[in-house]
C-alpha cells in the first residue's frame, strides 16, 4: 500500500491487502526464526538497522489506523491475522506472555 500516512483511505493498493497478506503469512511460516533475526538496513523511512519485526509492527498499527475509517473493517482483519501467524510460528520460552 502506497500513500501518505495522513491519507486515511490507505492510499493506492488497499484493495489488494488481501493478497498482500498471503504472501507475508507465507515469508514469516517459510523460516521463522530468519524473520525474527532478520534487519532491514536499505529503508531509508525507518532507523537504521531496523528489524523485520519492527518493519511488521508498523504495518499492523498503519492497519490499524486504517480500520477506524475502514467501512467493511478488512484492514483490522489483515492486523490480526498477521499477529496470529505470528504468535502461532514464533519460540516464546524466553518471554512472558
Amino acid at each position: 500500500m502506497t500513500g501518505k500516512e495522513s491519507d486515511l483511505e490507505g492510499g493506492h493498493g488497499i484493495e489488494f491487502l488481501d493478497r498482500a497478506l498471503i504472501t507475508i503469512m507465507n515469508y514469516i511460516c517459510k523460516d521463522p526464526q530468519a524473520f525474527q533475526s532478520g534487519h532491514d538496513s536499505q529503508d531509508v523511512r525507518l532507523p537504521a538497522n531496523t528489524t523485520y519485526i519492527q518493519h511488521t509492527f508498523s504495518f499492523i498499527d498503519r492497519l490499524l489506523q486504517l480500520n477506524v475509517h475502514d467501512q467493511y473493517k478488512i484492514a483490522g482483519v489483515c492486523a490480526l491475522k498477521i499477529m496470529t501467524i505470528m504468535l502461532e510460528n514464533f519460540e516464546c520460552d524466553n518471554y512472558l506472555l
